[in-house]
Order: C-alpha cells, then sequence, then structure tokens
C-alpha cells in the first residue's frame, strides 16, 4: 500500500511539474504570436489603414490569389468546380488547376472572404503566414535548445527572413513556409515519443505544405526522407521496425486522402507538353552561389551602397534571387556546427541545407545573370567528346540548344546534381528553383539556434540569480532583434483594389464579354479583380504559369484588332461591351486604340464612365447568353 501511494504521489507531483511549466511557457508563447503580428503591420504598412481595399506589392500575382480567394467563395455559395472558370477565355472557360489554388490558403482565408471579402481574406492570411511562421519555428527549434529565449528569437527573425520579404509582394504560396518547420517539428516528436499519433501529425503538416504549395511539395518529398534518416538514431534499425512502417503508412494515407483531390487535377493538367520547363528558363531563376552571401539592394541602411557598389547585388531578381539568411545567422550557424559537430542533429540540419543549396543552384553552374558557366576547351578536347557521344548525352540531359552551342563554340559547362532531377514528373514544371533556397534558410536558423545554444551553455552557471538569467535571455533576444533588423527591408508599394463607376454599371448590363484595351491588362491585375463587380465573361482570364493556347492567340488577335479575321472573331466571343481605361495608359496609347476602334463599322461608342470609354459590339446574336 506503501509503494501505491509512493506511485501516486510521483504521478502527482510529476502532473502539476508539467502545468506549472506549461503556464510558466505561455507568456513566450504569446510573444511568439503577437510580435510577429506587430512587425508584419508595420512590415506591410499602410495596407492594414485599408485592410479592405489595398494589398502589398505591385498589380500581378496577388490579384491573382484575391481572385481565387474570390472563385472558392463563389463556388461555395453558388456552386462548381474550383478547378474551372467558364466566364474566362469565353465560350472556351478555363482550367484553373493550371495554377496554383492554394487550398492551404484559400479555404483558411474562405471565413474571412464570406463575412468581409476576397481582399481582406487575402490580407489577413499573409499577416497569418508571419504569425504562423513565426510560432511554427518557434515549436521547432523549441524541441532542439529546450530554450525559450532561443526558440523565440529564432521564430521571430524566420518570418522575416530575406526569402519571405522578396516575395511578399504577391506570392502567397510561398509565404506559407510555415509547415515545412512544423513537420520536421513532428518528427522531432515522433523520434522521441514514438507513438503513432505524431506520425499523423506529421501526415497532416505534410498535407498541409503540399496544399499551401506545390513547390513546397516537391521540396517536402526531398527534404523529409533526410531529415528523418539523419535525426533518427541507428536510422537502419528503425527502417526494419514494423511499427515504424504502420504508422508511415498511416500518416501517408492521411497525407493522400488530403493532397489527391487538389493534386490530381493539376496532375491532369499537367499532361500538355508546354507545362515542362526548358532548361535555358530554369537557368534564368537559378541561384549562383555568391547571391547566398548577397545583401538585398531594399535594405533601409545598406540598400542603395549594394545596389551601386555590388555588382552582384545589381543583378538581383527582386523576388526569386534574394535568398541570402544574413551574415549573423550564418556566422551563428558556423558556431552551431563547430561546437555540436558530433551531434546528430548538426549533420541533419548540414544535410537539410546542402538539399535546399544545390537544388537551388539548378541543373548546371550559373553566373550571376542565370547563364551557364562555360567551361573553354580545345578543339581537339571537343572532337574528342563528340567520339565518345557526350554531346549526344548532353542533348538528352541539357536540351538540343545548349549541347548545340557547347558543341559549336567549344565549351563545356558545369552539371550539378539537380540536372538529375529537374525533368522527372511534376519537378518538370518547377520553374523557380532558387526558392528550394527555403530549406537552407531554415538549416540556417536551426543551426543558428544550436550555435546561440552552445554559446549561452558555456555562459550559463547554475548559481546564476534570476537577474543573470534575464539578462542572459535579453542578450538572445537582442539577437533575434538585429536578425531581424538586418533582414528588414522597404515597405513595397500597395495596389489599390476598388471597383470602377464602369464595373458598376456593367454589373447592371445585360450578358456579354468584356474585352479590355489594349492587351496585356486583361489577363492578370486589376482586371482580373474587376470581375468581381462586374460578373460578366471576358475574352482572356488568369493566365498565370501557363497559359491556355487561346491566350497567345487572343493576344495576338487583339493586337491586330482591325483585321477582319479579328473582327470576325469578336461574335465568336460573344463580345457586347470593348473597354478603353484612359487612366492606365498614355495619353498616346489611348489614342491609337480610340482610332483603331472607330476604324471599325461593327463597333459603336458608347459612352464614357469615369476613365473609360466603353464601345459596344453590334450584330452579333448573344441570345445564348441570356
Amino acid at each position: 500500500m506503501a509503494v501505491v501511494m509512493q506511485q501516486l504521489t510521483l504521478i502527482n507531483t510529476l502532473s502539476l511539474s508539467r502545468v506549472q511549466s506549461r503556464w510558466r511557457d505561455l507568456p513566450w508563447h504569446i510573444a511568439a504570436l503577437l510580435i510577429p503580428l506587430i512587425l508584419a503591420l508595420l512590415v506591410t504598412w499602410p495596407v492594414a489603414l485599408n485592410i479592405g481595399e489595398r494589398i502589398p506589392g505591385w498589380e500581378g500575382d496577388n490579384i491573382g490569389y484575391v481572385w481565387v480567394i474570390y472563385w472558392l467563395k463563389q463556388v461555395l455559395v453558388h456552386g462548381g468546380s474550383i478547378f474551372w472558370d467558364p466566364l474566362a477565355y469565353y465560350p472556351l472557360g478555363f482550367n484553373n488547376a493550371t495554377n496554383e489554388v492554394t487550398p492551404a490558403n484559400t479555404f483558411l482565408a474562405l471565413p474571412v472572404a464570406l463575412l468581409f471579402g476576397p481582399v481582406v481574406a487575402y490580407n489577413v492570411v499573409l499577416l497569418l503566414s508571419f504569425v504562423l511562421t513565426s510560432y511554427a519555428t518557434f515549436l521547432w527549434i523549441k524541441t532542439l535548445t529546450h530554450h525559450n529565449a532561443i526558440a523565440l528569437a529564432i521564430g521571430i527573425a524566420s518570418a522575416f527572413l530575406p526569402y519571405r520579404l522578396a516575395h511578399l509582394p504577391g506570392h502567397l504560396p510561398q509565404m506559407a513556409m510555415q509547415w515545412i518547420p512544423l513537420c520536421f517539428y513532428g518528427v522531432e516528436c515522433y523520434l522521441t515519443k514514438g507513438r503513432t499519433r505524431w506520425a499523423l501529425v506529421i501526415g497532416a503538416f505534410f498535407a498541409l505544405t503540399a496544399l499551401s504549395s506545390w513547390y513546397y511539395l516537391v521540396f517536402i518529398v526531398f527534404a523529409l526522407p533526410v531529415y528523418f534518416l539523419l535525426r533518427a538514431p541507428h536510422g537502419r534499425r528503425w527502417l526494419g521496425r514494423w511499427g515504424f512502417w504502420r504508422d508511415m503508412a498511416l500518416a501517408a494515407t492521411l497525407a493522400a486522402a488530403a493532397i489527391l483531390p487538389f493534386a490530381v487535377p493539376a496532375i491532369l493538367a499537367q499532361q500538355r507538353s508546354d507545362m515542362h520547363r526548358d532548361i535555358n528558363e530554369i537557368n534564368l531563376y537559378a541561384i549562383n552561389p555568391l547571391e547566398f552571401m548577397t545583401l538585398s539592394t531594399r535594405h533601409p541602411v545598406w540598400g542603395e551602397f549594394a545596389a551601386q557598389r555590388i555588382p552582384i547585388a545589381q543583378k538581383q531578381n527582386i523576388v526569386e534571387r534574394i535568398v541570402m539568411p544574413g551574415y549573423l545567422f550564418s556566422a551563428l550557424a558556423l558556431v552551431g556546427i563547430v561546437f555540436n559537430r558530433r551531434r546528430r542533429i548538426v549533420r541533419t540540419l548540414v544535410g537539410l541545407g546542402l538539399v535546399g543549396t544545390v537544388c537551388a543552384m539548378g541543373p548546371v553552374l550559373v553566373d550571376i545573370k542565370g547563364v551557364p558557366v562555360r567551361v573553354p576547351i580545345t578543339q581537339e578536347i571537343a572532337q574528342w567528346l563528340q567520339e565518345r557521344g557526350f554531346f549526344g548525352i548532353a542533348t538528352q540531359w541539357l536540351g538540343s540548344d545548349l549541347a548545340g552551342q557547347m558543341q559549336a563554340e567549344h565549351f563545356v559547362v558545369v552539371p550539378l546534381p539537380y540536372v538529375l532531377l529537374y525533368r522527372l514528373p511534376v519537378v518538370a514544371s518547377i520553374r523557380a528553383v532558387g526558392r528550394y533556397a527555403v530549406l537552407m534558410n531554415l538549416a540556417v536558423c536551426g543551426l543558428a539556434a544550436l550555435g546561440i545554444d552552445a554559446l549561452v551553455r558555456r555562459r550559463r552557471s547554475r548559481h546564476w540569480s534570476t537577474t543573470g538569467r534575464f539578462g542572459l535571455s535579453l542578450a538572445v533576444m537582442l539577437v533575434g532583434i538585429w536578425a531581424v533588423f538586418e533582414f528588414w527591408q522597404v515597405p513595397y508599394d500597395a495596389v489599390w483594389l476598388k471597383p470602377r463607376p464602369v464595373d458598376e454599371w456593367l454589373a447592371a448590363q445585360p450578358r456579354g464579354t468584356v474585352i479590355e484595351l489594349p492587351p496585356g491588362h486583361s489577363e492578370r491585375g486589376l482586371s482580373l479583380f474587376q470581375r468581381i463587380t462586374h460578373q460578366q465573361p471576358v475574352v482572356l482570364g488568369l493566365a498565370g504559369s501557363f497559359p491556355p493556347p487561346a491566350h497567345a492567340e487572343r493576344l495576338k488577335a487583339l493586337n491586330h484588332l482591325t483585321d477582319p479575321d479579328t473582327v470576325a472573331q469578336l461574335c465568336l466571343w460573344s463580345t457586347r461591351y470593348v473597354l478603353l481605361d484612359a487612366s492606365r495608359n498614355k495619353v498616346d496609347v489611348v489614342a491609337k486604340w480610340k482610332a483603331k476602334l472607330e476604324a471599325i463599322p461593327q463597333l459603336r461608342y458608347d459612352r464614357q464612365i469615369g476613365d473609360v470609354l466603353v464601345y459596344l459590339a453590334m450584330g452579333c446574336d448573344l441570345t445564348a447568353l441570356r
């Protein structure tokens, strides 16, 4: 009886200790949620002042994702398919599966969209990505260091990595990187506790990673096995356990059930041959090794200096080529490697970083312009390579254009490991390979945390007072503050999204296809948003990364609007309204297009609403549209 009472007392003591520990940790969890939200409001300022009418960035992909959120809302309220837009490229329609519908973001935005509209919903999800990335990294780092201050500092900094701020103007899927560290967090918990429920957590986070971005699906497929096998003690023994394979099967089943309803339409859409990226296009978005150490030209203090004095910074594509994890974090990561070099977690993070770095560099080594680095060879060596079939192999792997140049101009390129992967199914559709750097950035965050932890352990004393421990935590937080300062970028402009008077007028008119001139505005940007108000079919639509064949055909036709063939197509497209927006074009451009429209007998000038000239197409039978 005494033994039983002793055990019960021990259990009660442990339970009380856990409750007390959780209450002590609660302020750190709250800070990991609130601080990044405040900073996110600053970095996106002044969007918060007009959260229902402005979004960060310039006119582009950001408006496309506002549209996707709106379309999901329409499908839920009125029925239909999120993958099919019958009013775009009318009367052909448009397969939305060729673009990212990013359901992990759009479904998260749906409740807000139903209450306040798609613009507010987009902004809320964008701001939440900062909060969730910070908190996800906080949880992951806390399992590695068991130190709240370190986890908080790294978590907040991770939400403002230059990689993330570069994608802030419009790449909503890339902003939702929070699920990747949560996958690693799930692995840590599974390896520690060995419970099936943590395998299911890994499956759920894997699914959310995939459903936030198809790019991230490919990345996590490469990264997660590397992380698990390098992290697991006696990794081969894990592979021999029945329980492990049972848990992984359950996790895979859960992930597949969530992913396949969205992945299958996307895969079917990618069966078209034009949805495979050419190696020359991939090289343009590949990263030169120097760019992993290049300052951002948008930093408020040294950005102008970098833009004027550092040649490689001048060549930055502001979105795709900013991948640097920061000098402070890079130095701390090196400290983490040196002081913890025998720990399994260091080998794991180094392996993860190598996956991200090597893949981000693309199929072949490129210079700062995205052009393959040429290694000159003599004519004799070229002949020798030709005799041994080298250029035939190069044609197979690198494409006929690059291989032909190599043979004709006597040079070779430096192949990288990604050359073996970039033609695989699904992977072949990836253009911006520099985005693999998200894995390298997370690895550097983890190693930096280990570096700080190593320095803290060297300074820590068990006899320190509460003030001393507080001072140490404060020093750690100052590291995080400096990292955020190093990452900071000048806020981007914001796009106003408000209905035009002409859109409200169109909404009250009979059904008819709308053409917006000049071509180029109609397939993306504000014209896409304006469909939300006028609800009319349009000649063009959301082109995205893989426009349908009709896109190029119709752009060509509209650029030759006065040709008889194009005029004849106006009725085939059920055209009723032709709009020329004078506010978005120069005076001479407006005059040119106005002359074209007035030269077409089938068009009649009707009115001017605000800055938009409205022409009506005459003589078309539009009864099918009613």
